[in-house]
């Protein structure tokens, strides 16, 4: 990934961090936002409003909902509390760059099988 890709989706993090809102701007217009598959909501995400409804339905299901990258290509800490105890759950993202926006995210809780999806091996 270039540095102006990682340099990218890093911005969005550190937007999120600041106002709990993803920042619409780095998103290509027909962007696929593909939860994991194990999630209970699981699919695959349409448009910057899909994204941003994905968000929502999050931040009500979980208080105090923030994420954590700790290495580019992504992969972070999520978080939060929900209606029970707090929790923390490691998870990785693919994120597809084209043209300087984010037009396609995959998200995998389990990170081998992310690496694999992209065609590599820890």
């Amino acid at each position: 990934m270039s540095q102006e890709n990682v340099d990218l989706v890093r911005r969005g993090y550190e937007h999120f961090a600041r106002t709990g809102e993803p920042d619409a701007s780095l998103y290509a217009p027909d962007i696929e936002w593909h939860s994991a598959a194990e999630d209970p909501g699981h699919g695959v995400f349409h448009g910057v409003d899909g994204v941003t409804k994905l968000i929502a339905e999050v931040q009500e299901a979980i208080d105090d909902f923030r994420t954590e990258p700790f290495e580019f290509v992504a992969r972070w800490i999520w978080h939060g509390q929900g209606h029970g105890p707090e929790s923390s759950m490691e998870v990785t993202a693919i994120y597809t760059v084209r043209n300087g926006k984010v037009r396609e995210v995959e998200y995998f809780w389990d990170h081998d099988e992310a690496l694999e999806a992209v065609g590599l091996s820890e």
